[in-house]
């Protein structure tokens, strides 16, 4: 967990340093396991190295929303 969130902080550091926020650059290692936990995940490596990921979920819906 700690080698993918500090691909994750690498990957969004130059959005931070703009001033947009994302999760993804300050989540912790718990954070990240949580959120694996939450959909379909990929995990992309080259020689043995971790080169990226993409985690797939449903989008979230508030229970009091109306289904239309």
């Amino acid at each position: 967990m700690e080698e993918l969130t500090a691909l994750l902080h690498r990957a969004y550091a130059d959005h931070a340093a703009a001033g947009r926020v994302f999760f993804a650059s300050y989540q912790s290692p718990r954070d990240t396991r949580h959120r694996l936990g939450k959909g379909e995940r990929w995990i992309a490596t080259e020689d043995g190295a971790l080169i990226g990921t993409v985690t797939v979920s449903a989008p979230h819906r508030d229970a009091r929303e109306p289904v239309l």
